[in-house]
């Protein structure tokens, strides 16, 4: 409760934090997941990301290896998204990658169990047969995946460097240094639903920090 000109008003601050994270939500995903242009600028910053991390990893000084690997991780994930015809080989190396855990993607902050049973309910009802819903949701899932695919290219061919002949990590291992490479969007603390509703990206800029010192 709240005192204020002499009268008491009852705030209920779950309800209020639900409210913005509904905000902070369509801020990040406008800026990230459905912006044609962030895919592009994150594959530019993570692959600089990954020149300077790799250092502190069992891949020291590979990072022209990783490099001549983006190509064929580029191809991978198209493959695995359904957008390229499939090479089975390629293709296997993608799933392999996903099924160790690998891959990351813009996540969405939920506070709770029903706030994330409402966004899947939400996501069906998007299916319509009317033209203007099927085409507005060919828009959307292309930037999704394309964007997805801008998010992993550097993280699988990491992947890839880690696992080849030359190197032959464990595929845990590969796959926990290719998610940890540049910012692990599933990688959250106790605290960081409540202020990331509040504050868009705070989980970027904190794993930012943290591995900078």
């Amino acid at each position: 409760k709240y005192h204020f000109r002499g009268k008491y008003f009852k705030v209920d601050l779950d309800k209020f934090e639900s409210f913005v994270a509904q905000g902070t939500r369509w801020l990040a995903s406008v800026n990230t997941q459905y912006n044609a242009i962030f895919g592009i600028v994150n594959l530019v910053r993570d692959t600089q990301g990954m020149a300077l991390n790799l250092s502190s990893t069992a891949l020291k000084g590979q990072q022209k290896s990783v490099i001549a690997n983006m190509p064929k991780a580029y191809k991978a994930i198209l493959m695995g998204l359904g957008r390229m015809k499939a090479d089975p080989a390629l293709v296997a190396t993608f799933n392999e990658f996903n099924l160790e855990g690998g891959t990351t993607g813009f996540s969405q902050m939920f506070g709770d169990i029903k706030d994330r049973t409402k966004f899947i309910d939400d996501t069906i009802k998007e299916i319509s047969p009317s033209k203007a819903r099927k085409t507005w949701m060919i828009i959307k899932y292309g930037l999704s995946d394309f964007n997805t695919l801008m998010e992993n290219v550097t993280r699988l061919a990491v992947y890839m460097t880690a696992t080849n002949s030359k190197n032959n990590l464990d595929k845990a291992k590969a796959a926990n240094i290719s998610k940890n490479i540049t910012v692990n969007f599933n990688k959250k603390g106790a605290v960081t639903t409540k202020v990331g509703a509040m504050y868009a990206f705070f989980n970027a800029a904190i794993q930012g920090s943290a591995r900078i010192h």
